[in-house]
């Protein structure tokens, strides 16, 4: 078979494409790229409709979110089906535990992500047990203010959707084939090597979720460090 790579990138401006270039050598920027920016900040502080907010989790994504809309910024979390699944585990553990009391629901949902996270990581499924550990940081955060699962329904509803209006955050991974001119990425720790990175296979994921992070941005890169 004949091979065709493809290794200039139209989409990103030439700084962006030397941070890529530390994991995939051979990508190269197009002739006529801006120079673009790659740098830190410490906080979401002008962001703007129209920019990307990326983190590998979803959990850390909530508060910045929701403090945005409280300051009149449209935003929205990309994924409706990540919000019915957290509502699924929600419901899962409502069925189970039969209680009326919200606050003990969601002890219960702790307690159930704590118990089969930790017998996940018994059976050697690390990344399974950090999406766990995710999904349940994810509904603690959501639960603000909440005084029932009808309430929390909602609040799920209104902020994981898949328009990409306003202020987009996402995961990176449901960042894939999307692009902005600005992207802002919290939390850039945990795209470091974590305690379920452990497998090779795992920590070559981590550099194609690196990769895919770093060139979502078109002309500016920054590191939120909060």
């Amino acid at each position: 078979a004949l091979s065709l790579p493809l290794p200039i990138s139209y989409r990103c401006a030439k700084s962006i494409i030397a941070l890529a270039q530390t994991i995939v050598p051979e990508i190269q920027a197009r002739p006529d790229a801006p120079n673009g920016l790659v740098a830190d900040c410490k906080d979401l502080r002008g962001v703007l409709p129209g920019d990307m907010v990326l983190c590998r989790n979803n959990a850390p994504l909530v508060k910045p979110c929701f403090e945005l809309i409280r300051n009149g910024i449209k935003a929205t979390i990309k994924g409706r089906d990540i919000g019915t699944n957290l509502m699924n585990l929600v419901r899962k553990v409502e069925k189970k535990q039969a209680t009326f009391s919200f606050i003990a629901l969601l002890g219960a949902v702790q307690d159930y992500a704590d118990n089969e996270s930790a017998k996940l990581d018994m059976q050697h499924k690390e990344s399974q047990a950090a999406s766990l550990r995710d999904q349940c940081e994810t509904i603690m955060a959501l639960s603000e203010n909440c005084h029932s699962v009808g309430d929390l329904e909602n609040k799920v509803k209104s902020i994981f959707r898949d328009d990409v209006a306003g202020v987009v955050f996402s995961t990176i991974w449901k960042a894939k084939g999307l692009e902005s001119h600005r992207v802002f990425v919290i939390k850039p720790e945990l795209l470091q090597p974590q305690r379920y990175d452990v497998k090779d296979w795992q920590l070559e994921q981590l550099e194609h979720v690196r990769y895919v992070c770093i060139t979502r941005a078109m002309e500016a890169l920054y590191w939120v460090h909060s």
